[in-house]
């Protein structure tokens, strides 16, 4: 399926909606965004955040038999800044990255 098609983009909506319902539902997190196949869980847990990570890697490999690459997997601090589909984010800032 082309990547950027109307098509791939409603499949991982559909696909990926699992995934969804497992974090706010079962994991109850409630700092967690998704777009397509990019998301992000946010905490100022960190302990929390690498057994939610651990954790999600176990329901997507399990569920959905899927796997995280893991050179995009970040655990850092948010004053580092977040990459998120195409902004770099701050705390009370946002910035459109540059084009690679």
């Amino acid at each position: 399926m082309p990547i950027g098609n109307l098509t791939s983009q409603y499949c991982a909506n559909l696909y990926l909606g699992v995934l969804d319902h497992f974090v706010k539902e079962r994991l109850r997190l409630k700092g967690y965004v998704r777009y397509m196949d990019d998301f992000l869980v946010l905490t100022d847990d960190k302990p929390l955040l690498h057994t939610t990570l651990a954790t999600i890697r176990a329901f997507l490999r399990d569920t959905l038999l899927l796997d995280l690459k893991d050179e995009v997997v970040r655990v850092a601090p948010v004053t580092q800044g977040v990459s998120f589909v195409g902004f770099h984010i701050f705390p009370g800032l946002v910035r459109v990255e540059r084009r690679k």
